[in-house]
């Protein structure tokens, strides 16, 4: 008696991890002074257009599995500001914006004749620290002063996961998006405006 077994194994994964820190500033500090006849303005903005996109597959006779495994980590701060300085000018203009667009296209299929197992896993952290002020700073002879920071940020996730098999399949999606942004606009200090 002979007897013969040939089993077929199929893996195919991805890994995708993307970090994004910076910081973006627009300050005046350290006791400057600016005698402005007109405007001043102190302006600090961040476009962030991030795209991914995944796939996966794998197909063999007997056993087969696929997954993806998707990370977008975003930790930024965008300022602007004024800080221990004196400003004299008509027309004052603080402001701070940061625009987030982030789209992730994730897919995972498998095909076998016995087992086939796909897997898709996505995780978007998002964490903005979006400030405009005037701190501890003399603001003198306006007419209009404005301090403003705005944050839009949009997400399109699209996630897909599939298996086939003869025998057992199995297939699944977990899909996370965590936004954390911190918006400020604040006045701290002495500020006077025309008499």
């Amino acid at each position: 008696i002979i007897c013969g077994m040939v089993i077929f194994f199929t893996i195919n994964n991805k890994v995708n991890t993307i970090t994004f820190d910076k910081k973006v500033e627009s300050l005046i500090k350290n006791n400057s002074k600016i005698v402005t006849v007109n405007k001043d303005t102190v302006y600090a903005n961040a476009i962030d257009n991030i795209s991914i996109s995944s796939v996966a597959g794998s197909g063999g006779g007997s056993y087969s599995a696929s997954g993806i495994i998707s990370t977008t980590l975003v930790d930024s701060a965008v300022n602007s500001g004024v800080e221990q300085s004196t400003i004299i000018a008509k027309e004052i203009d603080v402001k701070s914006d940061a625009t987030n667009n982030y789209s992730d296209i994730s897919g995972a299929v498998t095909g076998s004749g016995v087992l086939g197992v796909g897997a898709t896993v996505v995780t978007n952290v998002i964490s903005y620290e979006i400030q405009a002020f005037l701190a501890n700073a003399i603001v003198s002879g306006f007419d209009k002063m404005s301090v403003n920071a705005n944050s839009d940020t949009t997400f399109n996730t699209y996630s897909v996961s599939g298996a086939g098999s003869g025998s057992i399949a199995g297939a699944g999606v977990v899909e996370t998006n965590v936004i954390n942004n911190e918006v400020i606009a604040y006045t701290l200090g002495d500020i006077k405006g025309n008499d």
